[in-house]
This record gives structure tokens, sequence and C-alpha cells, in this order.
């Protein structure tokens, strides 16, 4: 089965490739996240995560030097079944994507990470990380996508 793309998504591969030039990290376990921020690149960098709950790893970034900027990230798509297997091109196709910043200098990087996602199709919306966690747990994720 194949889809039509649309002109962002034609595009999306070279969009994301520049915008992961200054996204430094996106962090996809908890084990990663945690060696990431006890350990973190030599330059200045972005880092951003795709986990299910914010509040934690919010907290933990806050420790970070001044040259990383940390914002948490939630992409709502997906199926039943995770992995590569069952990765399809519009995975993300206007799904919701949370970011959870914190504080006033996460500015320009959540306007990055916009940028890629919304390469992938996805639709950044902004929330703090009690408000994600709130959301998520009393709702769960399939309801919520539903009403951002």
């Amino acid at each position: 089965m194949t889809s039509a793309r649309s002109p962002a998504a034609a595009s999306a591969p070279l969009a994301i490739r520049r915008v992961m030039d200054s996204v430094g990290r996106v962090l996809s376990d908890p084990a990663g996240a945690e060696r990431v921020l006890s350990d973190p690149p030599d330059r200045p960098t972005i880092i951003t995560d795709v986990g299910g709950t914010k509040r934690d790893i919010v907290n933990a970034a806050r420790a970070l030097r001044p040259a990383f900027s940390f914002v948490g990230g939630h992409p709502l798509g997906g199926g039943e079944r995770g992995g590569f297997a069952f990765a399809r091109p519009d995975l993300f196709a206007g799904r919701p994507w949370i970011f959870t910043p914190d504080g006033d200098s996460t500015g320009d990087a959540v306007e990055r990470l916009s940028t890629l996602v919304t390469g992938l199709e996805a639709k950044p919306s902004i929330m703090s990380a009690d408000e994600h966690d709130r959301v998520m747990v009393h709702r769960g994720p399939h309801t919520s996508t539903r009403q951002l």
C-alpha cells in the first residue's frame, strides 16, 4: 500500500537533515537519557526526548550546563505494535507532538524542534511537563490526542 506524499513530506528529508545538524540528541529510552544528561556532548546542543512522561526528565535536565537546551518531547503517533518492522512513512502525519520546554532559554530550541517534527507532518504543541503528565495519566494518550 502506498500513500500520496504531500509537498511538505517530499521536502522532509532535507529539512530534517538541516534541523538535525542543529539538534544534537534525540533520546529514545530512559537509560540513554540518563547517560546523556550525566555526560552531555562537548559542544552546545539541543537535546530532546520521545518518552511518555516528562516531569522527571525535565527536572533532571535542569542540571545541564547553560550551553545545552533540553526540551521534553512526546510524539503521539504510532500503532498498537512498535519497532522498525511496523514503521510507516505517515506514522506522525497529522498527529500531535508535544514539547515541554522549561524556562525562557528554550525558545530557539522549540522553534528548531518544531521545524523538525513539522517535516514529519506532525503538529507541534507546547505545554508544561506537569500539564503533560496530568493529561496523559488522567485521560490516556488515545483520548488526549483527539483533544489536542
